[in-house]
C-alpha cells in the first residue's frame, strides 16, 4: 500500500466534506442572500462550487484505489493526472490570492499542493 497515496486521498475525502458541507453554509449561503448578484450567476458559481467538491471525492476515490498493492499498470498515470490537477488548481488559487493581496486569507492553495506534492511523491512508490 502506497501511504502518501492514502494520505492524499484522506486530505482530499474531508475536504470534499469540509467544501461541500461548511462552504455550502457559508460561502454559498452568503452569496445567495447576495441582491446584487442575478440568480443564474448564483447558480452557476453554486454549481461550479459543488463541482469542485466531486472533483475532490472522485479524485480521493482514485487515490484509495490506485494505493492498494497490485494497482501498477495504470496507476503512475492516474498519480500524474491528479498531481497536475491539484496542482494546477493550486497555482490558480495562489495566483488569484497574490493578486487580491488575499494569500494568507485565501489558503486553500496550500491544501491543493499537499495533495500534488504527496500524489506525486507516491507516484515514485509505484514498482512494475
Amino acid at each position: 500500500m502506497i501511504w502518501q497515496f492514502v494520505l492524499a486521498g484522506l486530505i482530499a475525502a474531508l475536504a470534499a466534506l469540509m467544501h461541500g458541507g461548511f462552504g455550502e453554509k457559508t460561502n454559498i449561503k452568503h452569496l445567495w442572500q447576495a441582491e446584487s448578484v442575478p440568480l443564474n450567476e448564483k447558480l452557476e458559481l453554486r454549481a461550479t462550487w459543488h463541482s469542485f467538491t466531486a472533483i475532490f471525492m472522485l479524485t480521493a476515490i482514485a487515490l484509495g484505489w490506485i494505493a492498494l498493492p497490485g494497482q501498477v499498470e495504470q496507476a503512475r498515470m492516474i498519480a500524474h493526472l491528479i498531481a497536475i490537477i491539484y496542482g494546477a488548481t493550486g497555482l490558480a488559487f495562489l495566483i488569484v490570492a497574490i493578486h487580491g493581496r488575499q494569500a494568507l486569507k485565501v489558503p486553500q492553495w496550500g491544501l491543493l499542493f499537499v495533495i500534488a506534492a504527496l500524489t506525486l511523491w507516491g507516484s515514485g512508490q509505484i514498482f512494475s
